[in-house]
């Protein structure tokens, strides 16, 4: 079945889990507060890279796009269910399409990371984690009894998460060993994580041992650490989404609300700008903002506008991912030509017998600042 773009699946752990971690809340309030002034991307990156990506390795907006140091990898995770690795310096593509119903193939791929320069695709009706090599050979299969819709990897281990409810299955927030057993099962109070996301990956990379996971329709976030889990709550004074409204509504009546909602919503599309701070997008009186969440000072600031380079940016700019080294977004070649950006950044051609023309999208790298 599918509601509000995710696919439920029934699958009962075969492991009875006998307890979960609660993720601490100590209190900690998150203060809201808004910016007359933009934020300039230039306090945490700097020298940007673009790419323009034609044929087999054209860039979507449907793709799941991860940087290493040497490639980009692009995971079509619905529509043709394919993966494309591109060098970084345009001289080698690789695609390969993985549609079928043989024992590498799938109808869909739930998610998908990069770590260690190795491809990770989780089909969750299957139960099972493909590994794979940047040149698309298989590397091994992980076996992992849960059910879930978002991933991350890092040093401590793969972290699973399911934003939608299914009484059989008690684990929602998952860490696991690299190699596919269960470590511990993180649980929250919160009733809005248990809804199906409006959108986002929910899991933000923060360092090699530690991360930040959201939920579009709460405004509470939770970080993950190696030794301890933290729950923080921003300020938006009551006028957040309330998420239990809609809990109990028909999937259209739940878009119906939320797309009239006038205040803060669909907080998303998280990314790293430091180890202690997070920057999302979210909507509030139904037009698109930033929200910079400084961790450490405990302060969230509201920004109508992001600057690089001395150019604004557009306001609903869409943000890919981030890891470790730096973060990256996708933009219009339209809208890069309006932006002036490609006075100061020229963009890296990669062909692959396909043409440049207005529909192509610049794919944008941000290292961040050491």
């Amino acid at each position: 079945m599918v509601l509000n773009g995710v696919r439920y699946f029934p699958i009962v752990l075969a492991a009875i889990l006998s307890c979960g971690s609660p993720i601490e809340d100590s209190g900690k309030l998150i203060t809201l507060r808004e910016s007359p002034m933009p934020l300039s991307l230039e306090d945490y990156f700097y020298h940007p890279s673009a790419y323009v990506l034609t044929g087999d390795a054209e860039v979507r907006s449907r793709h799941a796009v991860f940087f290493t140091e040497e490639n980009v990898v692009l995971v079509d995770q619905y529509d043709r269910v394919d993966v494309s690795v591109v060098s970084l310096d345009g001289a080698r593509v690789v695609n390969r399409s993985f549609y079928g119903e043989g024992p590498e193939d799938y109808t869909e791929i739930t998610a998908a990371q990069v770590y260690n320069e190795e491809i990770y695709l989780w089909i969750n009706n299957r139960q099972q984690l493909d590994v794979y090599g940047m040149d698309l050979g298989f590397r091994r299969r992980i076996p992992v009894e849960l059910s879930a819709g978002s991933l991350l990897i890092n040093d401590e281990g793969l972290f699973f998460y399911r934003a939608w409810y299914d009484p059989s299955n008690p684990a929602k927030f998952s860490k696991v060993t690299h190699d596919g057993k269960l470590i511990e099962v993180y649980t929250f109070e919160q009733e809005e994580r248990w809804l199906p996301p409006i959108s986002g990956d929910m899991l933000v990379p923060l360092t090699s041992k530690s991360l930040l996971q959201y939920h579009p329709s709460s405004d509470s976030i939770s970080c993950i650490h190696a030794t301890k889990s933290t729950a923080f709550q921003i300020d938006f004074n009551g006028h957040f989404l309330n998420a239990a409204h809609i809990r109990d509504l028909h999937p259209l009546e739940q878009l119906k609300y939320v797309n009239g909602f006038e205040g803060y919503r669909t907080l998303q599309s998280g990314i790293r700008c430091s180890n202690n701070e997070v920057l999302f997008s979210l909507s509030y009186q139904s037009k698109p903002y930033h929200l910079l969440v400084d961790l450490d000072g405990k302060t969230a600031t509201r920004y109508s506008q992001l600057v690089l380079g001395g150019f604004s940016l557009p306001k609903n700019v869409r943000f890919l991912g981030s890891n470790e080294k730096g973060t990256w977004f996708m933009m219009a070649m339209t809208t890069w030509e309006m932006s002036g950006m490609q006075s100061k950044v020229s963009p890296t051609i990669v062909p692959d017998g396909g043409a440049i023309d207005q529909e192509s999208s610049v794919l944008v790298y941000l290292p961040y600042k050491r």
